[in-house]
């Protein structure tokens, strides 16, 4: 097989950018190691979009047979890692 040259073309936004998020710390306490992860997971992990993040939610999901709990929870890590959750308080709310 040939491996595909890509060109790396820089972002506008490139000094916004988070840094890759650390996949070892959230793996040991899984009781997982490094090369368990499937490289789809770690791909999306260095080349973050949401949709890659919803095409994989949906392949490992813990209700399909592949799918392992595990995996979502690394997955879910690394979307609130690059897109956390904004939702502020809602004021109108009341006991």
């Amino acid at each position: 097989k040939s491996k595909k040259n890509y060109k790396w073309i820089p972002d506008e936004n490139e000094d916004n950018k988070k840094k890759v998020f650390d996949l070892k710390p959230f793996i040991k306490e899984y009781n997982m190691k490094l090369k368990d992860v499937p490289k789809d997971i770690m791909n999306l992990n260095h080349n973050f979009t949401i949709e890659d993040y919803k095409k994989l939610s949906r392949k490992y999901h813990p209700d399909k047979l592949s799918g392992k709990q595990e995996f979502m929870y690394i997955l879910n890590g690394i979307r609130y890692h690059y897109k956390p959750n904004e939702q502020g308080n809602d004021e109108t709310w009341t006991k």
